[in-house]
């Protein structure tokens, strides 16, 4: 899986961004495990971009639901995925931050047309860019 997760990065990268843990774990995560982990969406094995969170998807498949502290495996691999989708050489461009964002304020078409945050001025999104570095 690791293996895996070295191999994804951003478009046109050639190597993964350095990323802060202590913030991904204190204003990232939560805005994903709110956001991302529902077992219909990225709380599923059969996405790319697979995220665990407390009451939700989990490792674990007898802890979905579970109001339980994500195991330190859990918060590992959600660091790792959304690394993975961040771009090096241009953070701005990263997947992580175009693809919940509305297609009219610049971002990607993400499944069905879900639209996760509507402009780059919301918190939720706010906290992504700051943590991919985008100034």
């Amino acid at each position: 899986m690791i293996a895996l997760l070295a191999c994804v990065t951003g478009p046109g990268d050639s190597e993964l961004p350095e990323a802060d843990t202590a913030e991904f774990y204190a204003e990232v995560e939560p805005e994903l495990g709110a956001s991302c982990a529902n077992p219909s969406c990225h709380g599923s094995v059969d996405r790319p971009y697979e995220v665990y969170a407390v009451h939700f998807h989990r490792a674990d498949p007898d802890d979905t639901y579970v109001d339980a502290a994500l195991s330190d495996e859990e918060h590992r691999l959600n660091f790792d995925r959304s690394r993975a989708f961040l771009s090096a050489s241009d953070p701005a461009q990263s997947l992580l931050l175009l693809k919940p964002l509305d297609p009219a304020e610049g971002g990607l078409v993400h499944g069905e047309e879900l639209v996760v945050y509507l402009d780059r001025s919301d918190p939720g999104w706010m906290a992504l860019a700051d943590w991919a570095g985008v100034e």
